[in-house]
């Protein structure tokens, strides 16, 4: 009869390290190989393979534990303009590191969907993210090590974790500077979505290269609680014509100690309303519009940890 060792019955909890973060999760990092294939067929014989590769790159899911740190590095890609390449110019490595000493590195990677934030009381802050990871810069397909290196090395440590970083605190909202929009609480907290859609550019015979920015947007999603029905409607452009370039509005601030975001230029884009034994307004969601200034577009999604000082008096 078979028997089985236990030792071998492998499970390693880690952490994953890229451009200088220590990233933790609150449960599974999840590694995907994506591989394209092709098939080749014939007219007498069908298909006589399946499996010719034509492009592999990886991807790393998670929820992120939620420290409200490292934010530069988490939602870099906000910070990029239409068109602009993911991975730069130089390949940023992303290592993922169990604790029992199992280290893959990847050596080209890049945060590609940031992760979604969470504003509620006892939640911690961050939903899931994803990160991609490609063949290095000038790497050869044909070589392993232009995608991933696996080594065993003890396990660095955890000497920057730090429990009280790990906020669950609830989101004070303002949205200009009429009541009640000024300051108002929400029935459930908030999130707030970046999405960014990305555009693959593949060279034949090595696979994906690069990535381009080609969209993103920022959704932010809540009850309010305060608004009446008619201050409501009348943020969603009603007696507006239609196709009329809307003005430029008031960014929505969501704050709490240590915790400042802003989305650019917010406007109601949907909102659910009903009579019954519901609220009477329901989830509202807060689309980002782009700002320009000395024209350069702005950020649709500016996260701090405090608010921007205030400009320099010349």
């Amino acid at each position: 009869m078979p028997t089985v060792n236990r030792t071998t019955l492998l499970r390693e909890p880690g952490k994953m390290i890229f451009a200088g973060a220590n990233l933790y999760s609150q449960g599974d990092l999840q590694i995907t190989p994506v591989i394209t294939t092709t098939e080749v067929a014939t007219s007498a014989h069908g298909v006589i393979d399946r499996d010719r590769v034509t492009d592999r790159i990886f991807t790393i899911s998670g929820v992120l534990a939620g420290a409200w740190k490292d934010l530069s590095v988490l939602f870099a890609i906000m910070a990029l303009k239409q068109g602009e390449s993911v991975f730069g110019s130089s390949d940023t490595p992303l290592v993922i590191h169990g604790r029992r000493g199992t280290k893959i590195t990847f050596t080209n990677g890049a945060i590609t969907r940031p992760p979604a934030i969470v504003g509620k009381t006892g939640a911690t802050m961050f939903g899931a993210f994803e990160a991609t990871c490609i063949i290095s810069n000038n790497g050869d397909p044909e070589d392993e090590e232009s995608y991933f290196s696996i080594t065993n090395q003890a396990y660095p440590g955890d000497a920057d974790f730090d429990p009280a970083e790990l906020l669950t605190l609830p989101l004070s909202a303002a949205w200009g500077s009429t009541a009640p929009w000024d300051d108002f609480l929400t029935q459930e907290g908030w999130e707030i979505t970046p999405t960014v859609r990305l555009s693959p550019v593949p060279v034949d015979g090595v696979g994906t290269v690069d990535m381009r920015v080609a969209d993103m947007s920022v959704t932010a999603t809540a009850i309010p609680v305060g608004p009446t029905l008619a201050q409501q409607f009348a943020k969603m452009s009603f007696g507006q014509g239609l196709g009329a370039r809307r003005a430029l509005g008031d960014d929505l601030i969501l704050s709490a100690p240590g915790v400042y975001i802003t989305v650019s230029d917010a406007a109601i884009t949907s909102g659910d309303t009903g009579y019954g034994d519901r609220p009477l307004i329901g989830a509202t969601t807060w689309t980002a519009n782009r700002k320009w200034a000395s024209t350069a577009p702005q950020p649709l999604l500016t996260v701090a940890d405090a608010p921007p000082a205030p400009p320099e008096e010349e």
